[in-house]
């Protein structure tokens, strides 16, 4: 997986500890990005919950 580069825009995706799919955020902008942590800001995005609400 390649970093990602500071103002890029990604997308976040939380798992459960079983593995399961918890939430899913749209559109995350990469403040500051390594190879051990990834800092990220978002505004009103999208957010889906595993049962498909918004």
């Amino acid at each position: 997986m390649a970093l990602p580069v500071e103002g890029e825009t990604i997308q976040i995706h939380s798992y459960k500890h079983n593995g399961r799919i918890h939430r899913v955020w749209q559109e995350t902008m990469v403040l500051k990005g390594t190879k051990n942590i990834i800092i990220g800001a978002n505004e009103r995005t999208l957010v889906t919950e595993s049962d498909g609400r918004h």
